[in-house]
């Protein structure tokens, strides 16, 4: 790759710009890993109330199967 007539690889471009900014790649991977755990929260209370949900049905209804017994 040529910048301004000079010869420079890839990988030495992108060391260099992590070189420069070390702590914006650090911002940045604490703000996707901070997204992953938000993501995760959310997915995690729809599963516990839909499990909830059923848990609660499948009570209500072996309740009123114990019912028919005694």
């Amino acid at each position: 790759m040529t910048i301004c007539g000079h010869v420079v690889e890839v990988g030495s471009l992108l060391k260099a710009i992590l070189a420069m900014n070390p702590q914006w790649l650090t911002a940045i991977v604490a703000f996707c890993a901070l997204i992953a755990a938000i993501v995760s929260i959310i997915i995690q209370k729809g599963i516990a109330r839909k499990r909830a949900a059923i848990d609660f049905f499948l009570k209500t209804e072996m309740d009123e199967d114990n019912e028919e017994v005694a």
